[in-house]
């Protein structure tokens, strides 16, 4: 301790430690700081992500068409044959695109960012990811029937993945990124920030804990925010509140929820069958998704309608409704244009030709509901709105996202009584009918197909935060302060010249310190610092990790590994991330063998 510093702590570090001590009590706020902040910069980039993509879009569509306006309303103004040419081309186009993009998609990554969150480690490749989105650009642009959220989400979660491995962020925090991106995403395609981040910790992750849903409202709401302040804060579906017919009308509503339920399945059934017709012709790649434009051009040169992703269409069903009869062929155009594109392998969402499917059907539930009770007085557009909730709900599984989305999109909030009740029926109907879900059916596959090990197996050294600030044993006491005042961290390593764990210093070790400024000059880290509970190895499993979390009631435990020179330390390990990761993996796990 002969070795003396020149600089001394300020008053105003001073009071900082002392503030931090009072709120100690409050240490679970703290420790969502970190990530809270990272949510933050990945709403701002989905939200930047989105304005780029919808506004290339609308400059290839007008690039290929030659007219302004909505996809629909520019291929509308084409002659039927330019229709056949435009989606057969952007097709093959694609396909193309998509199969140049399998070059580097290597074996171990996955560009599929559901299955980066709920079964990977969070990372996505970049450049695959690029060319599978820019495949998408083509297709939607070119008038394929599929939702641009899609490569929306995709997108989103590759800047987060991206971040992450910046960030040198362990596997939990990467996946906890992705996850972010991922509604962020949503939120900006829908401008819908509490649909976002249900969605993803509804269908993907599986729980609310607010270790999760945290990050990603504050993600949601920034993009939301973002994308607000350049495209308006209208609702995405501006239609006049509607009267919901009372109380007498629940059994309507009711009974659009049952006929969501019986359909949906059904709705599943035909993509998978559709999906398997494609996989046994054994087509390359750009053959498949050309098969897939010309037969969407073939209903195009019919009907213009079928074109995009439905949602001016949609738009324009629920202000003036067409007849029965034209409102059945339109439902089944877009149902086979749907199941066509995205069949032959089409990289899209599906969210808003199944909100569109769900209106139809509300619809055609009102003229049946109306010709079988005359007297009864509920509008066509409030059946139409609930049943877009209603078979989302049925596909998708997930009724609480349905029910967030429909009231987002069209902030119609007398419709929200009977919009849950037929979400939940319609939810309960579709579950006894086929325990299988549109997303769930895929993460089963990949789940029977991964190779990951199970959660017992998972090396801690995965989980290990790298980046957490550090000092050395013969760090100045006034250094120390500084790390503390200047960022949120609880628990400070120490390390020798060898870069091995020599203890670790805790926010309250310093408060006796500091009230003996005449001290302060002669004080190292290693003179507060305390040995470690216990070292953990980077080749440990959960198991391991749980076991000596419970033996201790700190948050973090130092990691060591095999380094250059041998033994050192790698990071730290965190309660949360080893909670989170064995929620994950045990969620994850039982999901797979329910659908198995």
């Amino acid at each position: 301790m002969s070795a003396k510093h020149p600089s001394a702590v300020s008053r105003a570090e001073r009071s900082l430690l002392r503030l931090r001590w009072f709120l100690g009590r409050s240490q679970h706020v703290l420790r969502q700081a970190p990530p809270l902040i990272a949510a933050v910069l990945v709403g701002i980039l989905a939200a930047v992500i989105s304005i780029g993509f919808r506004h290339a879009i609308t400059w290839l569509n007008h690039l290929t068409t030659g007219h302004g306006g909505s996809i629909m309303e520019a291929m509308s103004a084409l002659p039927s044959w330019q229709r056949l040419l435009l989606l057969t081309m952007g097709g093959l186009m694609a396909g193309f695109v998509l199969q140049w993009g399998t070059r580097w998609k290597r074996q171990e990554s996955t560009t599929d960012y559901m299955e980066a969150i709920a079964l990977g480690d969070g990372n996505i490749p970049i450049r695959a990811s690029l060319m599978k989105s820019l495949s998408a650009l083509v297709s939607i642009a070119s008038g394929a029937s599929i939702g641009r959220e899609g490569p929306l989400v995709q997108l989103a979660a590759m800047a987060a993945s991206t971040l992450g491995r910046l960030w040198k962020s362990g596997m939990a925090q990467r996946r906890l990124l992705v996850a972010c991106g991922a509604a962020a995403g949503i939120a900006s395609a829908y401008n819908a920030p509490l649909t976002g981040a249900m969605f993803v910790a509804e269908v993907v992750l599986g729980t609310l804990a607010f270790e999760t849903l945290g990050p990603l409202l504050f993600s949601s709401v920034v993009a939301t925010a973002t994308v607000r302040h350049v495209f308006g804060e209208a609702a995405l579906y501006q239609v006049e509140v509607l009267n919901a017919g009372g109380a007498t009308a629940l059994p309507a509503h009711l009974g659009v929820g049952i006929a969501a339920g019986a359909v949906g399945p059904l709705f599943l059934v035909v993509l998978r069958w559709g999906t398997r017709l494609f996989v046994i012709a054994e087509w390359p790649v750009p053959l498949r998704l050309a098969v897939g434009g010309f037969m969407v051009g073939l209903l195009a040169a019919w009907h213009p309608q079928v074109c995009g992703n439905g949602s001016h269409l949609l738009n324009d069903m629920l202000h003036a409704p067409p007849e029965l009869g034209l409102l059945v062929v339109y439902a089944l155009l877009k149902l086979t244009a749907t199941v066509t594109t995205f069949s032959s392998g089409a990289v899209g969402g599906v969210f808003t030709p199944t909100l569109f499917l769900g209106a139809a059907l509300g619809q055609i539930c009102h003229v049946a509901i109306h010709a079988a009770f005359p007297g009864l007085a509920v509008p066509a557009g409030a059946l139409a709105i609930v049943g877009m909730g209603a078979f989302l709900a049925a596909t998708t599984h997930a009724p609480v996202t349905a029910i967030l989305m429909v009231f987002e999109m069209t902030l119609d909030y007398p419709l929200v009584l009977p919009l849950m009740l037929a979400c939940v029926v319609a939810h309960g109907i579709s579950c006894s009918l086929n325990p299988v879900s549109i997303y769930s059916d895929s993460l089963a596959r990949k789940a029977a197909q991964s190779s990951l090990p199970p959660w017992h197996r998972i090396n801690i050294g995965q989980l290990v935060r790298t980046h957490q600030m550090e000092v050395m044993e013969s760090t100045p006491f006034a250094q120390v302060v500084r790390c503390f005042s200047r960022s949120s961290i609880t628990e400070l390593p120490v390390l020798n010249l060898s870069r091995q764990i020599r203890g670790i210093i805790r926010l309250h070790d310093l408060k006796n310190h500091l009230n003996s400024p005449e001290l302060e000059s002669l004080i190292l880290a290693e003179d507060i610092c305390t040995p470690p509970a216990r070292v953990l190895d980077a080749h440990d499993s959960l198991t391991v990790a749980l076991e000596a979390f419970a033996r201790h009631d700190g948050e973090c435990l130092p990691v060591e590994g095999d380094g250059p020179a041998g033994r050192e330390y790698l990071g730290l390990l965190t309660k949360t991330d080893v909670l989170l990761a064995l929620a994950e993996r045990t969620s994850g796990a039982e999901h797979a063998r329910q659908l198995s």
